[in-house]
């Protein structure tokens, strides 16, 4: 099959990428820090006020974090790339939870905190509290498309950025990022 115009191919390729969680959302280039300065500069937004569980049936709703900067991130034990970045997660909440950062890892495992607990413990995860969508409700509710996809939001409760796919939370820049917008 010809391509008539190959540069509206490659512009409709890159544009579908961050469904299939390959590179972060509105990036031309997958380089996380350049999103990051980019990002850096557009307004806050609101984020809806989702619920979910931990500690079998109890409920906490995303608001109940205000006044710490959050890392939501939602993923799931079936997902690999969910799963390589886990430990890099872990070690970015034992490292920044003196900071008034809080990663909430938001498993959307069917079987919910059934699943996540055994996950936890295999992997020796330990900072990172379980959390589970068990209504499987807040992927609409946020937009997220694809898994893994992680939504900063700011100690006043809005969203400041929105990554889709790996991302390496050890690394400096990202850590630059959250310091900067505490």
């Amino acid at each position: 099959m010809k391509t008539r115009n190959p540069i509206l191919f490659l512009i409709l390729v890159v544009a579908a990428l961050p469904a299939f969680g390959i590179m972060p959302e509105n990036a031309a280039a997958g380089e996380v820090f350049d999103l990051l300065d980019s990002r850096k500069r557009t307004a806050p937004k609101d984020v809806p006020d989702i619920e979910f569980y931990y500690e079998d049936d109890k409920t906490v709703k995303l608001s109940n974090f205000k006044g710490r900067f959050v890392l939501l991130n939602l993923w799931a034990t079936w997902c690999p790339p969910c799963v390589e970045e886990m430990p890099s997660l872990e070690r970015l909440q034992a490292d920044m939870r003196h900071e008034l950062v809080e990663v909430i890892a938001l498993s959307e495992d069917f079987k919910g905190l059934d699943k996540v607990r055994p996950f936890y413990k295999e992997l020796g995860i330990k900072n990172l509290l379980p959390y589970a969508d068990m209504k499987n409700k807040a992927m609409g509710k946020l937009g997220v498309r694809s898994l893994p996809s992680t939504i900063f939001i700011n100690k006043e409760g809005k969203e400041i950025l929105r990554l889709s796919g790996f991302v390496n939370w050890d690394s400096k820049e990202i850590r630059d990022f959250i310091r900067d917008n505490l």
